[in-house]
């Protein structure tokens, strides 16, 4: 891997047997500012010509709670294991261009398919009022309803 978190696919395919390991760290947030650095473990594995991905990816997401809107740090983690070939991963997990492979849009694109349909703050958030507005975590409102 050279220092942009790109490997190069074809050095792999001519190892045939050889194992390229993963340990590093990426930054996504120039793809998105909701994430910060990712982590990235695991390995490429060229078994007889076929390579194998088998990656685990860790970072935070930074949203609102879907809730009350109040900020939210959720922890993250995602796992690829697949089969890459020149024209990409049998499933569309790994990005791939010219032969190589960017783990900094395969960090984010994996860690985006494990961000929750609903993100709250707490499992008890309460919300806001829909009256007047005010979040029920830390005042009760006056309204009727």
């Amino acid at each position: 891997m050279n220092g942009s978190g790109i490997f190069d696919l074809n050095l792999i395919q001519k190892s045939t047997g050889e194992t390229f390991p993963v340990n590093c760290t990426v930054d996504i947030s120039p793809i998105d500012v909701s994430f910060g650095v990712a982590e990235v473990t695991g390995q490429f594995r060229n078994t007889a010509g076929v390579v194998k991905a088998t990656l685990k990816f860790s970072g935070m997401y930074k949203t609102a709670c879907d809730r009350c809107l109040e900020a939210v740090a959720l922890p993250l983690t995602a796992e690829i294991d697949t089969i890459v070939d020149p024209t990409g991963a049998k499933d569309d997990s790994i990005s791939l261009e010219n032969g190589r492979i960017d783990i900094e849009k395969t960090a984010y694109d994996a860690l985006c398919l494990a961000i929750p349909t609903k993100v709250l703050c707490r499992e008890d958030c309460r919300g806001l009022c829909y009256n007047c507005g005010k979040n029920l975590n830390f005042e009760p409102c006056e309204c009727e309803n």
